[in-house]
């Protein structure tokens, strides 16, 4: 080897043509072939031991991959349900249902309407209801005296007549117009003394009187005649003869 090197830089006659040639020199052993089965069997070895751990790393990897996939479709899947309990909390929610009767609410007129139907077939009680149900949908004036109408034809039941005295009272608040309220004190009046209540009677009847102020009506005239009646039985028979005139003059 010295023999063959000292020959091949001897024509070099340079320092620089010297140093490239050991460059050279040193680039060759460098790329000098190693022993086969050594160095190729440590880089499989190394490669397959990298190779390995980069299976169980991606097999982890994937495996991890997987479950984050899954949570995320399960959130998706609680969240999605969620959603639509609760829009479905909402609608039913919105619904005007009634509980206790396990029916839809329905308009004012629609409960009058049947109710109208069920009173005019003599099913009074089941007309009551519907009157009921009308008056819970909109409180009317109106509504209260259907429904003590209805209520004081119950003739077998006096608890539900007793009832309608009430309806016809708060009739009587709700009424602007005079004429209303008279015929609803007189309607009391009457119902009062069909109940055997000749005392309430009379005093619905004279709180007809206050408020007649000259309107002379049915009602007004069956109010002069219970107040001369209840005076004459009194002894009061000047002020009862008066009464009893107007309600004369009113309804010969």
């Amino acid at each position: 080897h010295h023999n063959f090197f000292g020959a091949w830089l001897a024509p070099c006659s340079g320092p620089r043509e010297r140093n490239m040639a050991r460059g050279t020199l040193k680039n060759l052993k460098r790329t000098r072939p190693e022993v086969k089965g050594s160095r190729g069997s440590d880089s499989a070895g190394g490669a397959g031991g990298t190779g390995g751990g980069s299976d169980i790393g991606g097999s982890s990897g994937g495996g991890s991959s997987m479950e984050a996939d899954s949570i995320d479709q399960f959130l998706s899947w609680i969240n999605c349900e969620c959603f639509f309990s609760f829009i479905l909390i909402v609608l039913l929610a919105a619904l005007p249902f009634n509980l206790q009767t396990n029916e839809l609410y329905q308009s004012r007129d629609t409960y009058v309407s049947r109710a109208e139907e069920l009173f005019s077939e003599g099913a009074f009680e089941k007309a009551a209801s519907f009157y009921e149900r009308a008056l819970t949908a909109d409180e009317t004036a109106d509504g209260h005296v259907f429904l003590a109408e209805t209520l004081a034809r119950l003739t077998d039941q006096p608890l539900r007549r007793a009832e309608a005295v009430l309806h016809y009272r708060r009739a009587v608040d709700l009424y602007r117009d005079e004429r209303e309220k008279v015929s609803a004190l007189a309607s009391i009046g009457k119902l009062q003394a069909d109940l055997g209540r000749p005392d309430l009677a009379l005093a619905a009847y004279e709180e007809v009187l206050d408020l007649q102020a000259g309107i002379e009506s049915p009602e007004v005239a069956d109010a002069h005649a219970l107040v001369g009646d209840s005076l004459l039985g009194q002894g009061l028979h000047w002020d009862a003869v008066a009464h009893l005139e107007a309600a004369t003059k009113m309804a010969p």
